[in-house]
């Protein structure tokens, strides 16, 4: 009789254990094809971030957190290293400025993030946002000014807003470039864009791919003096040994954006009212992504 009990008692046993091994195994199974958590920085970034999660969802079936209350650098650089977070789009010079604090290049960037973050960044999405000058395409074509260079030559009345004139880059135009700032008027930024359309002014500082300079001539950095902004998807090492498929997924993405694009997408939004799961959806459907 003892005998059977234990025996009873040794397959209880057993099958407690492997209902255990099973529970574990399903749940390792689960946390292993659970999805990712994706941000990203303001309108541009929230775009950003809509078109890689749609494309994540529709390639690899995968499921995406948004986290769009999250804005700044040092907000999502610390988001992502926490594991808050696991992917958003990240600028070149913003990362070396603010991380790195010293300007680097993109292979610069991608070896030391890895060695010193376990961070990869992913290929180039295809545009910069960064500072740039810009002009009523009219008044440019009147002058014959197509690049940064050709702004030197002339003497018009530029408006800066204060954040950029104690920027790295206004330096770079006076003493890279040799623009005149005899004159220069500083105002808020937001008024630069009425103060060129009602001409108050005739060349503005700006984001190159804001919504609001759609339709202006942007002057070209002919000398390449300017600071690199690539728009980059940065992510963590364990993120991709667990999703490896996700390289190639959004190496699809590799160069499809330009800088005129981008512009359009933020107008869409910031403009026209759109939503950006629906500015997103669109260009993936119309660029044949999905």
């Amino acid at each position: 009789m003892n005998r059977i009990l234990r025996r009873l008692i040794f397959l209880l046993l057993t099958f407690s254990l492997l209902g255990a091994f099973a529970v574990g195994a399903v749940c390792m199974g689960l946390k292993e094809k659970s999805g990712i958590a994706i941000a990203g920085k303001s309108t541009e970034g929230h775009i950003l971030a809509e078109i890689i999660a749609q494309l994540l969802e529709h390639d690899l079936g995968m499921k995406v957190v948004r986290k769009y209350g999250l804005d700044g650098t040092q907000i999502l650089f610390h988001a992502l290293e926490t594991k808050e977070i696991d992917l958003y789009v990240e600028y070149t010079g913003t990362a070396a400025a603010t991380i790195l604090k010293k300007r680097a290049t993109f292979e610069e960037l991608k070896e030391t993030f890895l060695e010193k973050y376990n961070m990869v960044w992913l290929d180039p999405l295809g545009f910069q946002n960064r500072y740039g000058l810009m002009m009523d395409p009219e008044v440019a074509a009147k002058w014959g000014i197509e690049t940064l260079s050709d702004l030197a030559a002339v003497s018009l009345q530029i408006s800066f807003d204060q954040e950029f004139y104690g920027r790295e880059e206004a330096d770079i135009l006076r003493k890279g470039y040799h623009i005149p700032f005899e004159g220069l008027k500083l105002m808020d930024h937001t008024l630069l864009y009425v103060a060129l359309k009602r001409g108050g002014t005739d060349v503005i500082n700006g984001y190159t791919t804001d919504g609001f300079c759609k339709g202006l001539k942007i002057l070209d950095d002919d000398q390449n003096l300017l600071p690199s902004y690539e728009a980059v998807p940065l992510t963590r090492e364990d993120v991709l040994d667990k999703h490896p498929a996700l390289v190639a997924t959004l190496r699809k993405l590799k160069g499809a954006i330009s800088q005129k694009e981008m512009q359009s997408l933020n107008y869409l939004v910031e403009k026209k009212g759109k939503t950006v799961y629906d500015v997103a959806h669109h260009f993936l459907k119309r660029n044949h992504f999905i």
